[in-house]
């Protein structure tokens, strides 16, 4: 987050959302090419990583929610007050300047709230980024544009969409006898 954020910002027009989103990307990609050389170094590594990248909801026990849900807590604390001055934010940084938000504050505490419940979420079941990025703009669609209600919303759906679609998925795959899928 801070390596994306510095290079953002360093770069011409500041960290906007369009430069942070390209620069993201910009480096993930590259660590992803870095990951990938790594991995085909080592046969039994890139057949577990291969099994994590997918994502998986099957735990043995617990100790990966205890562990995380302190994680979680912090993040939830640190995002749930943003809600309102995300919404402020929504309508340009000079407007929220003049209604009482600090911008650079604000997008500041999102992103380190955004990068403790992501990463958690996807040290838990993988990266499953798809639904990541779709749940806010399907929920959006129901309750509105406010962040305080899309929030919430998110944390319902998202857990909904992923559960529903591992069962029709594990289903699927015992009508047709997946040979992929005998770890299930």
């Amino acid at each position: 987050m801070l390596l994306v954020y510095g290079l953002a910002t360093a770069a011409k027009g500041g960290a906007r959302p369009v430069t942070l989103a390209l620069t993201g990307a910009a480096i993930s990609a590259g660590l992803g090419a870095l990951t990938s050389a790594m991995l085909l170094t080592d046969q039994a590594t890139f057949n577990s990583f291969r099994t994590w990248q997918v994502g998986d909801l099957s735990r043995p026990d617990g100790t990966f929610l205890l562990l995380a849900a302190p994680v979680i807590l912090v993040g939830l604390l640190l995002a749930w007050p943003l809600g309102g001055s995300l919404d402020t934010l929504s309508l340009g940084d000079a407007l929220g300047r003049g209604l009482g938000t600090h911008p650079a504050l604000i997008r500041l505490l999102a992103g380190v709230a955004v990068v403790l419940l992501a990463g958690t979420a996807t040290a838990l079941a993988g990266p499953l980024v798809f639904c990541g990025l779709l749940m806010p703009h399907a929920v959006r669609a129901f309750v509105g544009v406010s962040y305080r209600r899309v929030i919430p919303a998110c944390m319902l759906a998202g857990p909904v969409v992923v559960l529903l679609a591992d069962t029709v998925a594990r289903v699927l795959c015992r009508i047709v006898n997946c040979r992929w899928a005998s770890h299930w």
